[in-house]
């Protein structure tokens, strides 16, 4: 049985969900919440236990969510820690897949999507690999691209956490179904050591000016693999001391 996860406005039951809590969810949370947006409504795709939701309406005080997962146990779990939650009246969770979801627009939709290639290692556990791999018959990143391009409110922004080595990829998509680039993050385990790639993704204004890419990088660990102070201030307002 998987332990409680606390952090300091919530907590996160996840006996059920596939996929626990995990660092990339956290780095994804923390680093939205402290880019100063002002959003007043959001979609977590793929929410899993809700800890993304949770974290974006701490973040946004007067930001209304849905939570959105295909796997009923996630949606046990991810209904269950909205509702002990202090955003239990901003924030709903649907079991849907985000292929067929149609409503919006919105503010901002944001994933931490299943993202290692289908000819890839899988997980012999069927909801694991539901999680974390790109299937052919499911969501993917090209699939996720171009449904989330058409439900972004005009000024609205698509945000993901993948692996640093997707990025040509993501840029392709992107080109594909009129989004850009806005802001790239790459995420060093510890120096030298690239692991992930946040990214943001704008709407393609085809009538308006060339708008250059943010570029910035984030180390989780020191040489000694402690947390690092950029770290550290990145999750002050979520993660326990």
């Amino acid at each position: 049985m998987s332990r409680d996860f606390h952090l300091k406005q919530f907590s996160i039951r996840q006996q059920r969900a596939a996929m626990k809590v995990g660092t990339d969810a956290i780095v994804l949370g923390s680093w939205l919440g402290s880019l100063g947006f002002n959003p007043q409504s959001f979609l977590d795709v793929g929410t899993g236990t809700g800890i993304i939701a949770l974290m974006l309406a701490q973040a946004y005080p007067k930001a209304r969510g849905i939570a959105l997962d295909l796997e009923p146990n996630a949606v046990l779990d991810a209904r269950d820690n909205i509702a002990a939650s202090p955003f239990a009246s901003r924030l709903q969770v649907e079991q849907a897949d985000f292929l067929d979801w149609t409503s919006g627009p919105y503010d901002l939709i944001v994933s931490n999507p299943p993202y290692f290639e289908e000819d890839g290692i899988r997980s012999s556990e069927h909801k694991r690999q539901m999680a974390r791999h790109e299937l052919s018959s499911g969501l993917n990143l090209r699939s996720l691209m171009q449904h989330a391009s058409g439900l972004l409110a005009p000024s609205g922004v698509l945000a993901l956490i993948t692996p640093w080595d997707r990025e040509q990829d993501l840029r392709l998509y992107g080109a594909e179904y009129l989004l850009r680039p806005d802001t790239l993050v790459r995420v060093y385990a510890s120096k030298g050591k690239p692991i992930r790639l946040l990214s943001l993704w704008r709407r393609l204004d085809l009538h308006g000016s060339y708008q250059r890419c943010r570029y910035d990088t984030l180390t989780l660990r020191d040489e000694a693999s402690k947390e690092t102070l950029e770290f550290k201030n990145l999750t002050k307002d979520y993660l326990l001391d």
